[in-house]
């Protein structure tokens, strides 16, 4: 069968101890960590554009909303995935591959919520290991109690065009290793007709958007990382304060953390940034690499290989820079740490500009669509189509 119970599967080895972007109502008690004060938000430094944007962007909710409602009975519950911290009154609606890790490292790193052992001095000293690992101090609220707090609460969310960020999430979770063992198998169980196969490594893209396209219609086994994000964030019923977008992150999330009195939190630089985003990924991808091999077969220079190709493609390192493989000791193996100064010497040496970076990107996404049939697209398109009309976003925009 085709959607097994994921839990059985040994993606969970590492995966039942992670938080992971999903989930239900969550609240941040400064109670939990004496030494964490009240910190009172600082004025906001007024923005005329940021501010006609956001009014923009609220105006076309509240069009959509109006005309969509009747027609699609989910936009009249107040669906919720939030992160709450009441010491300023911020309530963060969690989307997947919309920044998620960003946003829950500033909360864990107000709360001092990560092992003692580590020393942080900023949010982004937090790896994504580290944001998504199991928490004593999130904690889930019941619907009502939630509720009652969200509603005064300063709400946030972020959007993201449904094309690029599918193609963001089989990026992280079908070429990386962490679903190897679980979803991929399930998905070549309904493209390939495979039914024993215990770890899947070559889920193309087609077969991805394939399964999206039936886990949304059929309602199984959904998983969080391509859910619509109005069935996330519910715009239709939640009033939100700040509504941000992937394209327009850094500015967003400037402004947001201002309001906050979080300036101080604000992204590092450029290349600060890229360094940090290919190190933290780099430590949760080799985290699997007992499991690749052990199970699949892989040495850990088949998954050196293909996260190198995943840094290319997320516009970090220059597409005509090919991986080669250390020298090794006869019997020795290649180390996350010996990786990562590849990668890092790569980054520095070799530098890719901002605007570089991003026409990479898109000639990835251009790339993978093209060899998407039409008709395939048309059902992402159905599936998602909401999230199209509600964040304004082109339906040709693939191209």
């Amino acid at each position: 069968m085709f959607f097994r119970i994921l839990s059985r599967r040994n993606i969970w080895i590492k995966s039942m101890k992670l938080l992971f972007c999903i989930g239900t109502i969550i609240i941040v008690y400064e109670g939990f960590i004496s030494r964490q004060s009240k910190t009172v938000p600082k004025v906001k430094e007024y923005d005329s554009f940021f501010d006609s944007l956001q009014t923009e962007r609220k105006n076309r909710i509240a069009d959509v909303c109006q005309k969509e409602m009747s027609k699609d009975q989910s936009l009249n519950h107040a669906s919720g995935n939030f992160l709450f911290y009441s010491s300023l009154n911020l309530s963060y609606c969690v989307v997947a591959k919309v920044g998620c890790t960003f946003w829950i490292s500033i909360i864990r790193f107000l709360l001092r919520d990560f092992p003692e052992n580590l020393l942080k001095t900023h949010p982004l000293d937090l790896t994504k290991y580290n944001v998504h690992s199991a928490s004593k101090r999130l904690k889930h609220l019941t619907k009502d109690v939630g509720y009652s707090y969200l509603v005064n609460s300063t709400k946030f969310f972020f959007a993201r065009n449904p094309y690029s960020r599918l193609l963001s999430g089989y990026m992280d979770k079908m070429m990386l290793p962490g679903y190897w063992t679980s979803l991929s198998v399930d998905i070549v169980s309904l493209t390939r007709n495979k039914t024993n196969t215990k770890c899947v490594n070559d889920i193309t893209f087609r077969e991805f958007l394939h399964y999206v396209v039936v886990s949304e219609t059929k309602n199984f086994h959904r998983n969080g990382h391509w859910i619509p994000v109005y069935k996330l964030c519910n715009p239709c019923k939640w009033k939100f304060d700040y509504i941000g977008k992937q394209e327009t992150f850094t500015k967003d999330a400037k402004v947001i953390l201002e309001y906050f009195g979080l300036n101080y939190m604000k992204n590092r630089s450029y290349l600060q940034n890229m360094l940090h985003q290919t190190y933290s990924q780099s430590e949760y991808t080799f985290s699997f690499a007992n499991v690749a091999n052990n199970i699949c077969n892989q040495s850990i220079e088949f998954i050196a290989r293909r996260l190198w190709y995943v840094y290319q493609m997320q516009g970090y390192i220059r597409n005509t820079s090919q991986f080669i493989m250390p020298r090794l000791e006869q019997g020795e193996k290649l180390t996350l740490v010996t990786f990562q100064k590849l990668v890092e010497h790569e980054i520095i040496s070799n530098t890719i500009t901002s605007l570089e970076s991003s026409n990479q990107r898109k000639n990835f996404w251009r790339e993978f669509f093209s060899k998407i049939p039409t008709t395939l697209i048309k059902e992402i398109q159905k599936v998602y189509e909401l999230d199209f009309k509600l964040f304004d976003y082109s339906f040709d925009s693939y191209q």
